[in-house]
């Protein structure tokens, strides 16, 4: 739940790092594949969902002698599962420990503004479809939720991370998942790039740009270092409003100062340099300059008519 703090240009180095990487056999223009429909699995095929969330996504209610509860979106008590009360207990005492540097992040638990899913392993087909589906919701809702600090929450029931590489395989593992399903019906956000080596890339699912944070028990990073396998989803279009108010550079830097006070040296993926792209932030592992992400995007064809629109459901 930290924010985007990255630059807009990439380096020399990054560049031809990214450019030898060959994002897939059957290319569109600029290297972007373009999704071959008789090719997908079966379990990836388009899901009549009608932007309804799955059962595994959650909102908080307060309690003023209680605090924090939670309930499914379908309106059902959801604190009597053991394994989501740890996991809620863990996130809220996390954020809100006085040392968290995401002032974002406190400002979303205490506006009710986050959604938590609980899913089963990270890169498990499962969880790549029901995460596809509840972020395609997220997204169609996010301003009724709060125009300024909607967060989305997925945590996952393991695999028990080895090491921060680890963390990071699994995760653009299922983040590549993710965008096979979500292409079928949702174009890129054209606001941003789809190319992960471009400086203006975000990550795009169910047609709006997200900044991604990883976090998980073997994180480097004590801001990363939670309990559970976790994707913290922010949207682009927060950040950019900041700026448009001219708030954005003041909250970085805040965040900036409390994280390098919390872990006594300033992250190297956040330098004020600005020439990396978002994708080597996510999983929150430092990377050489030569780094290739391996996400590579795929994307419809171009069609005359928009993806369908569908209603959405509770918030």
């Amino acid at each position: 739940m930290q924010s985007q703090t990255d630059g807009r240009y990439t380096s020399a180095a990054t560049r031809v790092a990214c450019r030898s990487n060959k994002i897939a056999d059957h290319e569109g223009p600029k290297g972007i594949s373009w999704l071959a429909l008789s090719t997908t699995p079966e379990w990836l095929s388009p899901m009549n969902t009608a932007l309804v969330p799955s059962p595994n996504i959650y909102r908080p209610t307060k309690n003023q002698t209680a605090g924090h509860h939670l309930e499914s979106i379908a309106g059902e008590k959801a604190e009597s599962t053991p394994a989501l009360a740890a996991i809620h207990a863990a996130l809220l005492a996390f954020v809100e420990h006085d040392d968290y540097p995401c002032v974002g992040a406190k400002s979303a638990i205490h506006r009710n503004a986050y959604r938590l899913g609980n899913y089963g392993p990270l890169a498990s087909p499962e969880g790549i479809e029901q995460t596809t589906r509840d972020l395609q919701w997220f997204a169609a809702t996010a301003d009724e939720i709060d125009p300024h600090y909607a967060t989305m929450l997925t945590v996952f029931d393991g695999p028990a991370i080895k090491d921060e590489r680890h963390f990071e395989s699994l995760m653009w593992k299922h983040l590549q998942g993710m965008n096979r399903i979500d292409a079928l019906n949702y174009r890129w956000d054209p606001s941003v790039s789809i190319d992960p080596c471009d400086p203006d890339f975000s990550y795009s699912i169910g047609g709006s740009a997200f900044f991604i944070v990883g976090m998980h028990p073997a994180a480097s990073r004590q801001a990363r270092r939670f309990p559970y396998p976790t994707l913290v989803w922010n949207l682009h279009a927060q950040f950019e409003r900041l700026r448009e108010v001219g708030q954005f550079e003041s909250f970085k830097a805040v965040i900036r100062q409390r994280d390098e006070q919390l872990q006594g040296s300033a992250n190297p993926e956040q330098a004020d340099h600005g020439d990396l792209s978002e994708a080597r932030q996510y999983s929150g592992r430092p990377h050489a300059a030569e780094w290739r992400c391996p996400f590579h995007p795929v994307q419809q064809p171009p069609v005359e008519q928009s993806p369908i629109e569908q209603p959405g459901a509770r918030q």
